[in-house]
């Protein structure tokens, strides 16, 4: 069953959150390990170059934690993604057959589709909910991922795009991107977490080696 994009359920709130809470989490962890030693650079200059030290303190003191902030808002995206895909797969359901209704609605039946007109759409239904901030990014995320165009010229060869037949023609569409969003999509690795965390370490023990106890 479609559930309204206009009244997300509770737990999709919930899910919206507890991504604030991730990105805040990344954030914060990045943040508080690279301003300690930004700090340390500033106060402790060694006989080092004065501006390599202070780029380095703008490095450590705004270039990580930002990084820290983009890449914990990407992985809180795959985690809304995952858990609202899979447990509310309606909503998404809902989204395409807006998408798909408006398609057919703007093309009299389907024909002389166009990725601008499409595009059209898709912002139509994006601007015109009511969401919260970060289930609009998953929103975001999963109409910008998904191939729509790919989705809705494959159900046009198997079903009939017509006003009449919209119900059944959004179905088909879902039915190929809810393929696509199962294989590709559903992914909450942290291998990029450990990799950054490694890279923020052993830039730190560097710059520290060469330009402070050096």
């Amino acid at each position: 069953m479609k559930e309204s994009l206009k009244t997300a359920p509770k737990a999709i709130l919930k899910i919206a959150a507890k991504m604030t809470g991730t990105i805040t989490l990344f954030f914060v962890f990045g943040g508080i390990l690279n301003w300690i030693y930004s700090l340390r650079i500033l106060f402790d200059l060694g006989d080092g170059s004065f501006l390599l030290k202070l780029l380095l303190a703008l490095v450590f003191l705004a270039g990580f934690p930002f990084v820290y902030f983009w890449m914990g808002k990407s992985h809180a995206i795959n985690i809304g993604m995952n858990q609202i895909y899979k447990s509310n797969e309606g909503f998404f359901e809902g989204v395409i057959t807006k998408i798909t209704k408006g398609v057919i609605n703007k093309t009299d039946g389907g024909s002389g589709i166009t990725g601008s007109m499409l595009g059209s759409v898709v912002g139509i239904v994006k601007t015109t909910e009511k969401l919260p901030k970060p289930i609009k990014w998953v929103l975001d995320f999963f109409l910008n991922q998904v191939p729509l165009m790919e989705a809705i010229t494959k159900a046009k060869s198997e079903v009939e795009f017509s006003s009449t037949n919209a119900e059944i023609a959004s179905s088909k569409v879902f039915e190929h991107v809810n393929e696509y969003v199962k294989d590709e999509l559903l992914d909450t690795g942290m291998q990029w977490f450990w990799m950054l965390l490694g890279v923020n370490i052993a830039a730190i023990f560097l710059s520290y080696y060469f330009l402070i106890a050096g």
